[in-house]
C-alpha cells in the first residue's frame, strides 16, 4: 500500500491522472484479498497489484477507460470461474469485485496523510468512496465509517527493522526491505559505512558505539531487530542490550561455531537460554543462500513470515 501512494503523490505533484483500483471483497481462491490495491495510470499499471492475470487486465482496461471518459467511481465485478456468466478466462472459482476511483487533485492531502501515517508507524483506516469522486477520508483504526459510501481499507502499522552492520549484506538488504514495505534504520559503529548514501532506502542511518545503542536509538517494542555486524565482540555487545527486553523478531547472521560462542558469553552476562532461544540463527529461511544478494532475499523472506503472523 504504501508504494502505491508513493506513486500516487508522485502522480498528483506532476499533474497527471490516475485511477486507483481496490479489491472490496472476494469469494473463492481469489489472487489477492479485500483491500488490495494498484494504480494506473494512462500508459497503465504505475504501482501495486489486485492478483495479475485477467483479473488485473481487466481492471486496467476499466481504468483506462474511465481515465479517457472522464467518469466518476465504478464498481465491477469479475467471475473467477469457465461455467459463470462473463468468465475473464480464470478457473480459481469465485469472484472480485474492484473499486475503481479517479484520483483528483482534491485527493493531495489524503495522500500526505496516509504517508505520514506510514513514516510514523502509526497505521489507521482509508476510507474510499464508492459512490464519487470525493477525497478519501483517513481515521484511527477502529473508528466508525465517517459518512454512507465508504468503504474501508486497512492501513498497517509499518514494522521497523533495525539493522546493525552496514557492510555488504546489509547494502543488498535495504532495498529489498524498502520494496515490501518496511521501514529501515542501519546501525554501525564505523564512521566510513555509516554513511546516508550508501542506503538511500532507509529512513536513519546512524553512526555510534554498539556498547550504548539506546543513547542514540531508542528501540520500539515492536521493532525488528537484524544483527550483521563485522564481529563476534560487536554481535555479544548489540544482543547483550537487545535480548534484555522480548522484540518480535531478532535475527544473527552466523555459523553455529559462533553462535555457541556468543552464546556461552550471553549466559554468562545473565541472559537466560530461554531468550538467547529466541533468536533466528542462522538468520533467514534456508535456501542455500550463499551471495549477499542471496542472504539478503534469504532475511526478507523470514521477516515477511514474522510479519504476516504477527498480522494475522
Amino acid at each position: 500500500m504504501r508504494t502505491v501512494f508513493t506513486a500516487l503523490r508522485h502522480a498528483i505533484s506532476a499533474g497527471k491522472n490516475t485511477v486507483l483500483v481496490t479489491i472490496l471483497s472476494h469469494t473463492g481462491s481469489a489472487p489477492r484479498g479485500a483491500g488490495s490495491q494498484m494504480l494506473v495510470g494512462k500508459h497503465g499499471l504505475m504501482a501495486g497489484t489486485v492478483g495479475g492475470g485477467a483479473v488485473e487486465g481487466r481492471a486496467i482496461e476499466e481504468a483506462l477507460r474511465l481515465l479517457q471518459d472522464g467518469g466518476g467511481a465504478e464498481i465491477r465485478e469479475y467471475p473467477l470461474h469457465p461455467s459463470l456468466k462473463d468468465d475473464i478466462g480464470m478457473v480459481c472459482g469465485g469472484e472480485v469485485t474492484v473499486l475503481l476511483s479517479p484520483v483528483t487533485p482534491a485527493w493531495r492531502d489524503t495522500v500526505e496523510n496516509v504517508e505520514a501515517r506510514f513514516r510514523g508507524q502509526t497505521g489507521g483506516t482509508l476510507w474510499l468512496s464508492t459512490k464519487d469522486n470525493s477525497a478519501p477520508i483517513v481515521t484511527d483504526k477502529g473508528a466508525e465509517c465517517p459518512a454512507d459510501g465508504y468503504f474501508p481499507v486497512n492501513m498497517p502499522a509499518s514494522q521497523r527493522v533495525v539493522i546493525f552492520g552496514a557492510g555488504h549484506i546489509s547494502r543488498a538488504l535495504t532495498p529489498l526491505l524498502r520494496m515490501v514495505d518496511f521501514e529501515i534504520t542501519v546501525f554501525d559503529d564505523r564512521p566510513e559505512f555509516a554513511v546516508k548514501e550508501a542506503f538511500p532506502h532507509a529512513e536513519t542511518v546512524l553512526c555510534g558505539s554498539y556498547d550504548t545503542i539506546e543513547a542514540l536509538l531508542p528501540l520500539k517494542d515492536d521493532d525488528f531487530i537484524v544483527v550483521l555486524t563485522s564481529g563476534h565482540s560487536n554481535d555479544f555487545q548489540v544482543l547483550e542490550q537487545v535480548l534484555r527486553r522480548e522484540f518480535p523478531y531478532v535475527g544473527v547472521i552466523g555459523s553455529a561455531a559462533k553462535t555457541a560462542a556468543v552464546n556461552k558469553q550471553l549466559w554468562a552476562a545473565g541472559i537466560s537460554k530461554e531468550a538467547t532461544d529466541r533468536v533466528h540463527t542462522p538468520i533467514g529461511l534456508a535456501i542455500g543462500a550463499v551471495t549477499p544478494e542471496e542472504i539478503a532475499i534469504s532475511i526478507t523472506g523470514e521477516l515477511i513470515a514474522v510479519r504476516a503472523q504477527r498480522r494475522n
